[in-house]
C-alpha cells in the first residue's frame, strides 16, 4: 500500500522517515528524508486557587496563584478582564511559573481566568473567577468616591436580572436608562435626586428578549454608557 502507521513512539521526539519501493526488478533509490516531531499530551485545565471566586481583595495589587498544569508547561496566559466575556482586559501570556502579581488595578471588579501552553500547544482555559477591591467599598456604605464611577455589571451575560454599581462624588441628580442597539429607550432605571456615596439598581430582565443593551448614567456634565448582555 502507499500508507503505514507507526505506533509507540516517544512523546516529544524527532523522528525521521523515507520510502523505497520494490518491484520485480528490484528496489528503488529511497525518496528524500523527511522528519516530524510527536507531541506532548495537551497541557491540562489550571485549577485557580486565589483569589477565590467572588472574593475581596486589597487594593492596588494581587497576588494570582493555579496549580501546574503539566505535563510539559513552558508558561502560562493569564487573562485579567473588568467584564465576564473578557472584552476589556489585559493579558499577560509569557509567565512561567504558577503564581503572578499585577498592580496598579484600578476597577472595582474584575474576572480573571489562566491556561498553560506546552509543545502541544495552548490549552484549555480555567474556570472564571470574578474577585472585587476592598477599597472601593463594595457594599458603599459609609464611602463616597472622589468622582462620578460607572462599574461594569455583574453578573454579564444575566438571567434574569443583574445589578448596576455606580457612585457619586456628591448629592447629584441621576438618570439611569436602558436602551437597545437601535437606540430606543426600554427601561428607566433611576430619575431624581440621589445622596453622595456607592449605589446599586437592580436591572430586571423581564419582557425584554435576548441581546445586547447599553445602560446610560446621566448626572450634570457627566454621562458614560456601558454594555450588557441578556441571555435566555
Amino acid at each position: 500500500d502507499t500508507s503505514a502507521q507507526a505506533s509507540g513512539l516517544a512523546k516529544g521526539q524527532k523522528y525521521y522517515w523515507r520510502v523505497a519501493a520494490k518491484n520485480l526488478y528490484g528496489t528503488s533509490p529511497f525518496s528524500p528524508t523527511w522528519s516530524f516531531r510527536t507531541v506532548e499530551m495537551q497541557a491540562l485545565q489550571p485549577v485557580l486557587v486565589y483569589p477565590g471566586n467572588n472574593a475581596l481583595v486589597m487594593p492596588d495589587s494581587v497576588r494570582f496563584i493555579w496549580h501546574d498544569a503539566g505535563p510539559g508547561v513552558t508558561r502560562y496566559w493569564d487573562d485579567l478582564a473588568m467584564d465576564s466575556l473578557f472584552q476589556f482586559g489585559i493579558t499577560d501570556s509569557t509567565i512561567v511559573d504558577t503564581t503572578f502579581v499585577r498592580k496598579g488595578l484600578s476597577n472595582l471588579r474584575y474576572w480573571w481566568r489562566v491556561r498553560a501552553c506546552n509543545s502541544a500547544g495552548w490549552g484549555p482555559f480555567s474556570e472564571i473567577r470574578h474577585f472585587a477591591r476592598r477599597d472601593l467599598g463594595v457594599d458603599g456604605k459609609g464611602q463616597t468616591p472622589s468622582q462620578y464611577v460607572l462599574n461594569q455589571i455583574f453578573p454579564n451575560p444575566f438571567n434574569p436580572s443583574t445589578t448596576i454599581r455606580f457612585g457619586l462624588p456628591n448629592r447629584s441628580y441621576v438618570t439611569l436608562t436602558v436602551f437597545n442597539t437601535l437606540g430606543q429607550q426600554v427601561a428607566v432605571l433611576q430619575n431624581g435626586e440621589m445622596e453622595a456615596g456607592y449605589h446599586e439598581v437592580k436591572c430586571d430582565g423581564d419582557g425584554l428578549s435576548s441581546g445586547v443593551y447599553f445602560y446610560k448614567m446621566q448626572s450634570g456634565d457627566f454621562v458614560q454608557t456601558r454594555k450588557l448582555l441578556l441571555v435566555r
